[in-house]
């Protein structure tokens, strides 16, 4: 369906059921009168839409449930397609108090990261440490806020030749 024109130009009036050519205005409106019956008719959308990702929803639902935004029942353009954030592993640590410190500051910096392998790092006997992922925009941003960080925590391809930790400075 196309969320454009959801009326389509021919209507049949409910009332008389005479045929019916729409304006460009009564088709946007969804409301028009019968020029035979007189009688007005406001049709309701057959869905609504999110202004922001162009998201369909069914016609009782007024907020995106993604977005947070009003529904409108037409849109104005289609909604561009929308490519996905690419994530960078900037760091990794086995410390589930580093784990706990590291997210508290990108969470207070708004910054987007997942950690890979969270709930599983310590199962016996693939252990492995869990990985700090953060959006490719913002790895400058993560890495500055987190040089204070004193502790066990390794870059990933950010180590130098001599095994040095960037963020921490100790050897690995």
């Amino acid at each position: 369906m196309n969320p454009l024109n959801l009326l389509p130009e021919d209507v049949q009036c409910p009332n008389c059921g005479v045929e019916l050519k729409l304006s460009e205005e009564e088709r946007t409106r969804r409301q028009f009168t019968c020029s035979v019956c007189r009688e007005s008719f406001t049709v309701k959308p057959d869905a609504m839409y999110c202004p922001q990702c162009g998201a369909e929803y069914r016609p009782e639902i007024i907020e995106c449930s993604d977005c947070r935004v009003p529904l409108v029942e037409t849109l104005t353009e289609e909604a561009p397609e929308q490519e996905p954030d690419k994530y960078v592993e900037i760091m990794s640590t086995f410390n589930a108090a580093d784990m706990a410190v590291i997210k508290s500051i990108l969470d207070m910096e708004k910054i987007a990261y997942y950690l890979h392998d969270e709930n599983f790092h310590a199962i016996y006997p693939a252990i492995q440490p869990v990985k700090i992922f953060v959006r490719e925009d913002q790895v400058e941003t993560a890495i500055e806020l987190l040089q204070v960080l004193d502790s066990q925590v390794t870059t990933s391809s950010q180590t130098t030749e001599e095994g040095d930790d960037e963020i921490s400075g100790r050897k690995e």
